[in-house]
């Protein structure tokens, strides 16, 4: 294995070497952005407030930060273009804003809805980087070799994303007084980063000639994009509308500690997307990606019915090992189907349109999450309720991939 990664060329090794440090640094922040900037909002800064607060709302803004991220960054990437700044500095930018933003949630840690909005802004600038990221994957990795190159970094940052988790719910079990301390190396971690990316051996100026306006009429022009679009779009809705809830459902509903939310729903996942992410990356490379993505979604229907229906740690966790069985593969996809069916030239904007649509999901699903959650409230047991939506959507997917259930070329 060392020999063949040792065959490949320069530009290659130097690319996933330097996206791997990336990776390792990013670690801390995707732990933050995915469960404990929720936790920290519910036991820490919220608990700082005698008054009612909507704290579904706050979550809402908290979790839908990095997808807003996604949707700006599809005009980000126009003006990128038209000003002729470098893919570097387009990873880089981002990274430090994002930083100066996280800081910022530090000192308003005691007024709740300024620092969900501060926090919410540091994950949305580093959301603006991956319709570019995606396009330097494309540009430097052979095809047959794209998933298992973006793979390694992937499990770089799962492995640093596990090792934080951990760290930090034996921390915050002594007291959420840690917590600013959690956030400062996240704050640290986006600034390193954009040094890094800085040293990302890519191409000086991204090419694209797209415009932010007319990119919206390419899911009517392509129409098989337009499809699968619409098929992310119904299972990724139902996926991400739920995603924050399980933090408020192990708070809420079955009083866990700090420590043992971050074992069931981070270490837990995290390792277990570690596991499996090299199998992924292998099938990836090999068969029909509608094929692959079928065979996830299954997997993250039935990680949500076990987690939601369980009412017990060992049942949340044993829900959310399944689940990121096909989440560890789903973000593979995700990131790299794009360059399974358009040229290079045109991948980061593809990517953009792509991405745009996960953050009006991801954006506005959470808080639709939130007024659906209240109003099955009345009926009892909510979050069963809302969990069953979810996996129907998800199963109406699978079947919807059916009839595009066909080859895609290998590389236009």
């Amino acid at each position: 294995m060392l020999q063949r990664y040792l065959a490949l060329p320069l530009l290659v090794r130097k690319t996933v070497q330097t996206d791997v440090i990336r990776s390792i640094i990013e670690g801390p922040i995707v732990a933050g952005s995915q469960s404990l900037a929720l936790l920290i909002l519910l036991k820490g800064s919220l608990q700082s407030r005698a008054e009612g607060m909507h704290a579904d709302m706050l979550q809402a803004v908290l979790f839908g930060g990095s997808f807003l991220g996604m949707m700006l960054s599809l005009a980000v990437l126009q003006g990128a273009a038209r000003f002729r700044i470098s893919k570097r500095w387009m990873m880089a930018g981002p990274s430090f804003a994002s930083s100066a933003s996280i800081f910022l949630a530090i000192i308003f840690y005691m007024r709740p809805i300024a620092f969900s909005v501060c926090l919410g802004l540091g994950f949305l600038f580093l959301a603006l980087r991956l319709p570019v990221l995606t396009s330097i994957y494309h540009e430097i990795y052979p095809i047959d070799k794209r998933g298992r190159l973006t793979s390694i970094s992937f499990m770089a940052y799962q492995l640093s994303t596990v090792i934080f988790y951990y760290f930090a719910g034996e921390l915050l079990d002594r007291g959420m007084e840690y917590a600013p301390w959690l956030m400062g190396l996240w704050g640290l971690a986006a600034f390193l980063s954009g040094l890094v990316s800085l040293q990302l051996p890519t191409s000086e100026r991204l090419e694209t000639t797209f415009k932010a306006g007319k990119a919206f009429l390419l899911p009517f022009i392509d129409k098989w994009f337009g499809y699968v679009l619409l098929v992310w779009f119904v299972f990724g809705f139902a996926n991400l509308w739920i995603y924050p809830l399980r933090v408020k459902y192990a708070v809420a509903e079955l009083d866990l500690k700090p420590s043992t939310i971050s074992l069931v729903l981070g270490v837990i996942p995290e390792m277990t997307r570690l596991m499996f992410l090299p199998f992924w990356a292998y099938l990836f490379d090999r068969i029909n990606f509608i094929l692959l993505r079928m065979i996830l979604n299954f997997f993250l229907a039935l990680g949500i019915g076990v987690l939601f229906f369980s009412s017990t740690a060992t049942g949340v966790g044993v829900g959310a090992f399944i689940h990121a069985v096909g989440f560890s593969g789903g973000k593979l996809a995700w990131s790299l189907w794009i360059t399974k069916t358009v040229s290079k030239t045109r991948s980061a904007e593809y990517m953009a349109v792509h991405v745009f649509f996960t953050g009006a999901r991801g954006a506005f699903g959470p808080m639709l999450g939130a007024l659906v959650l209240g109003f099955l409230g009345s009926y009892g047991h909510a979050y069963r309720n809302i969990s069953m939506l979810s996996i129907f959507m998800i199963l109406l997917s699978i079947l919807m991939m059916i009839p595009i259930l066909k080859d895609v070329s290998k590389e236009p």
